[in-house]
């Protein structure tokens, strides 16, 4: 999966809706196919089913069709679907997609730790052997249906195994568009995987020999004291994996709306 070349198909998307604003109050058109400006300000009232429906990911979007979808390769924790989606009004009326399939299911977490008395986070620096690099990042760990009874759930026990950290105040760092609950936040453009990102407020440390068990391929090394400036240079770094990165984002601005960014 080429995550560069995702977030760089984005950035032309946004950057085709501002360069055309102009040239119609609803849309603007990119290769025969819409990019609503609703989608891009976020007060704007509901106007139709396919902007609720992609914005909360609770629904498959009725604008774009399932027409085939088959398995096209399976590992031992992931898969790769072929998936065939019919597009109104492209100029290609179907498109097929690899999309990757995690083993676990669809749903995954993001944690952020931060002790409000020293304001400072705790990451952890793990093993990524598609890069074949460490790299730093937030907690994280799939919601297992077998194994947890919640998103939530599975978030505290991966804090447990990964970073030895349990019990603390939870915040969960995203909201559905109509205020209803927990929102997710898509992985990849070519993924199912959607993630819950969460900010736990004074955690507390749990001996090595009482915590939950890493999985036995986990390489992983918690790294805590982190202060809000050190959790921006690590984010300028290229040093932290992008879903990480965005939970760290979405910490670091929830916290400064708390007014727990720095000690008073």
């Amino acid at each position: 999966m080429d995550h560069r070349g995702a977030f760089f198909d984005f950035v032309v998307e946004c950057l085709f809706c501002l360069l055309f604003e102009g040239t119609s109050p609803h849309y603007a058109r990119r290769g025969g196919c819409a990019l609503f400006k609703d989608d891009f300000q976020g007060d704007r009232p509901a106007s139709n089913t396919r902007e609720f429906a992609a914005r909360s990911g609770d629904d498959a979007d009725p604008s774009f069709a399932v027409v085939r979808e088959a398995l096209a390769w399976r590992g031992p924790h992931r898969s790769i679907l072929s998936r065939t989606v019919e597009l109104p009004g492209a100029r290609s009326q179907e498109a097929t997609f690899d999309v990757l399939e995690c083993g676990h299911g669809r749903e995954s977490v993001l944690v952020v730790a931060w002790d409000t008395k020293s304001r400072t986070a705790t990451l952890i620096r793990e093993f990524h052997p598609g890069p074949l690099e460490f790299q730093y990042g937030a907690v994280a760990g799939g919601v297992e249906p077998t194994k947890h009874k919640s998103p939530l759930e599975a978030a505290q026990f991966e804090l447990e195994e990964e970073a030895r950290l349990v019990g603390g105040t939870w915040v969960p760092l995203l909201e559905s568009p109509q205020g209803t609950g927990l929102a997710s936040l898509g992985h990849d453009k070519y993924s199912t995987e959607r993630f819950f990102p969460w900010l736990v407020l004074d955690a507390q440390r749990v001996e090595e020999e009482s915590a939950r068990p890493r999985d036995d391929e986990e390489c992983i090394g918690v790294v805590d004291g982190l202060t809000a400036i050190e959790l921006r240079r690590l984010l300028r770094s290229g040093t932290m994996n992008c879903p990480s990165s965005t939970a760290v984002f979405l910490a670091l601005d929830r916290l400064d709306e708390m007014g727990l960014l720095t000690r008073p």
